[in-house]
């Protein structure tokens, strides 16, 4: 006998609707192909603006190529006296900060060059420190981080001749990923046999302490990659998964390390994962190590060195279809006790 008003019928209705929930969060779908933009030169690093379909390629010489995603043309190209060894855009997508190392690890000038989406522009800032990985913040502040092998990172306001408004202890080279949600600043270090990560917090134009996870601690089955989920919920450290809001608290160990992660999907070289699982979920078809995701991670760029191709995707949202099933569901029970 049903009882609280449900029917046979409405019992196999619901049934469906948990096994499209079930399969929607146990299986997120692959990524859908959208184009491919052909590049003169390989590509070392990749920044994407949806907000305002710029594309930005740091290429094999560390110069900067500018391609506008709705024509697939190159509107750009910025070769500075320094090398560009790193890029970051601002969480607004406004600004591009651009990190130009002169080459020594002391002395000599070097520059922080911003692109401002807008009005297509750039200018540059004179910077007396050894720049070499850089975090933007906002229009006016960025991180820095020196190329050394005890590195500090670095908070600074740009101009002309930049102001440096803080700095705090990070560990040896690596590099370090910003979360603008929370103001925590993340470095995983490299050069060392003791492999460290190390989480910091900035508060107003300071940098204070937050965690580390210790001398031979719990991140020393990690390195070599360092990257942030588009979500701030882990943070990549080679094929070590961590808690973003608490680097000492493993989650995973993959298969191989991950290069780029969604909320849901972690890509590394050859095969792309279930970030909450580890579990394997396909192949794009081809090995990268360079990625470039949009800021809500829907949307992917992945660099193929045969041929010099950006191959262009959608990241489906795995979660909507579970939604879906869930608002099908209280619209059934609300019917129900009508």
């Amino acid at each position: 006998m049903m009882r609280n008003g449900w029917t046979p019928r409405v019992t196999v209705v619901v049934g469906v609707i948990f096994s499209l929930v079930s399969t929607a969060l146990s299986a997120p779908e692959p990524p859908v192909k959208l184009g491919i933009v052909v590049l003169p030169d390989p590509a070392g690093q990749i920044e994407y603006s949806t907000a305002y379909g710029l594309l930005f390629v740091r290429n094999s010489d560390n110069d900067i190529r500018i391609i506008d995603t709705t024509t697939n043309t190159q509107i750009g190209f910025r070769k500075g006296n320094d090398r560009f060894m790193d890029f970051d855009l601002t969480p607004d997508e406004r600004y591009l900060y651009a990190a130009g190392y002169n080459g020594a690890q002391t002395g000599g000038a070097n520059h922080v060059h911003r692109f401002d989406l807008v009005t297509r522009t750039w200018e540059t800032g004179v910077i007396p420190n050894t720049i070499y990985r850089i975090e933007a913040m906002d229009a006016g502040r960025f991180l820095l981080q020196e190329q050394n092998q005890h590195v500090d990172m670095i908070l600074n306001r740009f101009g002309a001749t930049t102001v440096q408004l803080d700095r705090i202890r990070a560990d040896y080279y690596g590099d370090f990923e910003y979360d603008h949600t929370t103001g925590r600043v993340i470095h995983g270090s490299s050069g060392s046999t003791s492999r460290e990560i190390h989480a910091r917090r900035i508060v107003g134009d300071t940098l204070v302490y937050e965690e580390d996870s210790g001398g031979y601690g719990s991140a020393q089955s990690g390195g070599g990659t360092y990257v942030l989920s588009t979500d701030f919920k882990y943070f990549y450290y080679g094929r070590l998964q961590v808690d973003a809001q608490n680097v000492r608290r493993n989650r995973n160990f993959f298969y191989e390390p991950i290069y780029a992660a969604t909320s849901e999907i972690a890509f590394g070289s050859s095969r792309y994962y279930d970030v909450e699982t580890g579990g394997e979920l396909g192949s794009l078809g081809f090995d990268s190590t360079v990625y470039g995701l949009s800021g809500d991670g829907s949307e992917l760029w992945a660099f193929r060195s045969d041929g010099n191709v950006l191959f262009h995707y959608q990241v489906p949202e795995p979660a909507t279809l579970s939604f879906l099933a869930l608002g099908g569901l209280a619209v059934l029970r609300r019917r129900r006790r009508k």
